[in-house]
């Protein structure tokens, strides 16, 4: 016979099992619950890009990290197997590290923002080639490599190339084998071809590389189909350290332009010059109180390039629209550009400005 205390004793076993079950039941709905919010958090934290971000303010971020003024085109050349011979060719742009994003340039870019997830590569890629100006550099094998498409895949989207160089414009202008190069490059709108005044227009043909540059600009303006622009950009590479060595420094047109007391001899400290009288200069010179320099007013030094240019281009300049700059530095001697611009309908008259750390003037002249 079981003893009445027994009996008694079952109902409370039961009792502490159904216990530990509901504890166990309670502890795993607060796992689930924890492993949820946890889940949900990490899936917010992922979609903030894609969702939180909208795309206008994503346009803005990458208008300001992966865009740079035209003047300071990025340098683009050819990556040969110069440091790993296991693989291709490709594009890159010019830089020490070795990575797709490789950029150097006077105009700082951040395109390392690419990187952070993959709707920003698609969203930015093409912003970061196709609203860039690149200089175009390349090796002494370019023409040994043919176009990969990996290649492809970031040339078709390059629509404003910088040459700065006679013999590489003339590989992209000019050269057979570079028919393919051309093809590559589907949305190329702009070219400038920036030559040096002084070789081109004023050495003879055999010491220069004059001759090049013409042949490779026509062959541009001939280009199918055509450029939306196409500039021919005649400048003065000079600055502090090379104005009293330059052989600008002894051309007697532009110092006359610069006035003949603008100029100190080599053996002279400018800093004991006077400059000039500036009563007698009024209205042709300009001066700055942080400037050693004075700064003439007028652009008869560039519209004598201009009749050079002409000469030089064989008179085929009915397309042409002309542009006139004065570079003003505080420390250097003023630069002279002329600007010739392929146009349709070219414009008969000539815009001439002064800028650079003067600031900025303009007015316009008749051709």
């Amino acid at each position: 016979m079981i003893p009445s205390s027994a009996k008694r004793a079952k109902p409370s076993i039961q009792a502490n099992n159904t216990s530990e079950k509901a504890e166990m039941t309670m502890s795993s709905s607060v796992n689930r619950v924890t492993m949820s919010s946890a889940k949900l958090e990490l899936a917010t934290k992922r979609s903030y890009l894609r969702h939180i971000i909208p795309a206008e303010i994503r346009q803005m971020i990458f208008s300001y990290l992966l865009v740079s003024s035209p003047d300071h085109p990025q340098c683009l050349i050819l990556d040969t197997t110069e440091y790993e011979p296991s693989r291709k060719p490709s594009f890159r742009l010019e830089s020490n590290a070795q990575s797709e994003f490789d950029l150097k340039g006077n105009g700082q870019l951040y395109p390392e923002i690419l990187a952070t997830c993959s709707l920003f590569y698609k969203e930015g890629i093409s912003m970061l080639y196709c609203q860039n100006a690149f200089m175009a550099k390349a090796p002494a094998d370019f023409d040994d490599y043919p176009i990969s498409p990996q290649q492809t895949k970031f040339l078709c989207d390059i629509t404003h190339i910088v040459f700065d160089c006679p013999t590489v414009a003339e590989h992209f202008a000019r050269k057979p084998q570079c028919i393919e190069l051309n093809n590559a490059l589907p949305a190329l709108q702009t070219v400038i071809c920036i030559a040096e005044a002084f070789d081109t227009l004023e050495r003879p043909d055999g010491i220069t590389d004059s001759e090049t540059w013409r042949e490779s600009f026509d062959a541009f303006r001939k280009r199918q189909p055509l450029l939306k622009r196409l500039e021919l950009r005649l400048q003065q590479p000079q600055d502090e350290f090379q104005d009293h060595n330059s052989e600008y420094y002894f051309h007697p047109h532009y110092e006359n332009w610069l006035g003949q007391s603008q100029l100190e001899p080599p053996h002279k400290d400018p800093s004991l010059s006077t400059n000039s009288n500036r009563a007698g200069d009024h209205g042709r010179y300009a001066y700055h109180p942080e400037s050693k320099h004075r700064l003439p007013l007028n652009f008869d030094e560039h519209r004598r390039r201009m009749a050079l240019a002409c000469t030089w281009l064989r008179n085929d300049i009915a397309d042409l629209e002309w542009r006139f700059q004065t570079f003003a530095s505080k420390k250097a001697l003023p630069r002279v550009f002329v600007h010739a611009i392929v146009k349709q309908k070219p414009s008969t008259t000539i815009l001439c400005e002064v800028v650079g750390q003067w600031g900025h003037m303009s007015r316009v002249e008749e051709l």
